[in-house]
């Protein structure tokens, strides 16, 4: 933790005038007020009904708008994101905040020994302007990405990007931390060569032109031993 904090520091011991150690003392902190470690699909307001999920995330949690699942080429574990299902309406953003935090520290459990890190793959099929959250909610998800998961993210991978999804990067794009921008890799619809790059095509969805047979299920997906 402590190297991790110090190289998202540019390798000093303090960044922006704040001592390294502060920043950890403050995610820690971060970490208790939020419960980052216990939050469970129950926290998250997700009953199993039979084979269904209920509760206010419902929506997103049956599409599978958030899922781990799977290795990229550098064994970092996979998030895989459906972009037109994660954010929805009736969904507060404490709530979304919760779920992308329950989804890190997921990611982080299922990791194998030595991995420190972890890449999204997101569908943008079917996201565009009316989709796209308040920037005040952006700002904060990725305020709490840099300030407390520091060098944790290996690549974002936005599949399927159409117009409509560089038309949205222009808006968000200022409020992006450079380190960030520097990781996500646009993929046009078909372009699998690019993402057969970074991700396995065992690895991928048939949705997004890979050859994985894996289908989510939300009552497993949420009773597994990860969850």
């Amino acid at each position: 933790m402590l190297v991790r904090f110090i190289e998202g520091a540019f390798w000093n011991l303090e960044h922006k005038g704040v001592p390294v150690s502060a920043l950890i003392e403050e995610t820690v902190a971060w970490r208790e007020s939020v419960g980052a470690h216990a939050i469970t699909p129950a926290s998250l307001g997700a009953r199993a009904r039979g084979r269904d999920i209920v509760g206010p995330l419902a929506p997103a949690l049956r599409a599978g708008a958030i899922v781990v699942h799977g290795r990229d080429r550098d064994g970092r574990p996979i998030m895989h994101v459906r972009l037109g299902a994660l954010f929805g309406k009736g969904y507060s953003a404490e709530q979304c905040l919760r779920y992308a935090v329950y989804t890190v520290e997921r990611a982080w459990r299922a990791r194998a020994r030595g991995v420190e890190a972890y890449t999204i793959v997101a569908d943008c099929r079917g996201f565009g302007l009316t989709h796209l959250p308040p920037l005040p909610f952006l700002r904060a998800m990725f305020g709490m990405l840099s300030r407390h998961y520091p060098m944790r993210l290996g690549h974002i991978l936005l599949c399927n990007a159409s117009a409509s999804v560089h038309l949205c990067w222009r808006v968000c794009s200022p409020i992006v931390p450079p380190r960030t921008k520097d990781k996500i890799v646009f993929a046009r619809e078909g372009d699998r060569a690019l993402v057969a790059r970074y991700v396995a095509p065992a690895e991928l969805p048939r949705a997004l032109g890979g050859a994985s047979a894996y289908e989510y299920d939300a009552a497993r997906y949420f009773a597994e031993a990860h969850a």
